[in-house]
């Protein structure tokens, strides 16, 4: 069920494997980043979190599936908020708030299209990591990944390590 209804002639702006991309970037936000404290929701909750200049303003901007929202926490005026304050810090939490209080069903994110490619990358030379060799699970526009191989090195040989994950 829809919320609102879509305009009639609504085009997309973004190619479904670019979009699905930026998705997945802003999910990092949240699983990995400043707006980790969404991370445990039931929501897949995407996100970027934000902080002007001196601390006077802090955001999160998000999305489920069905629902996109924004916090903002500052003053009428340039007042900084405080020496730790941050989007992540003090915006995400009244975001996670929010989202704990709905009961709407927040849906699902596409499935990774065809057109885009998951590889296991050395974090040093953005190469294709080498087996047991360790590496950052990373996507890419089918194409665009790399397709050699990251040159040998002693140093984390047999750990089998592979950062961030399927979440």
């Amino acid at each position: 069920e829809e919320l609102w209804p879509l305009p009639e002639r609504a085009e997309p702006v973004l190619s479904e494997d670019v979009s699905w991309l930026v998705t997945r970037l802003l999910r990092g936000v949240v699983t990995h980043g400043s707006g980790r404290r969404l991370k445990s929701l039931t929501a897949k909750v995407i996100g970027k979190t934000g902080t002007s200049n001196e601390g006077r303003d802090a955001w999160f901007v998000g999305a489920t599936p069905r629902l996109v929202f924004g916090v903002w926490v500052g003053y009428d005026h340039p007042v900084s908020l405080g020496k730790k304050e941050a989007g992540g810090r003090t915006a995400a939490p009244i975001a996670r708030s929010f989202l704990e209080g709905l009961t709407m069903d927040h849906g699902a994110w596409p499935a990774m299209p065809e057109g885009v490619v998951r590889r296991v990358v050395d974090e040093g030379t953005g190469l294709l990591a080498r087996e047991g060799q360790g590496g950052l699970v990373s996507y890419f526009l089918k194409g665009t990944e790399p397709t050699e191989l990251s040159p040998l090195s002693d140093e984390g040989e047999g750990e089998g390590l592979f950062l961030g994950g399927e979440d």
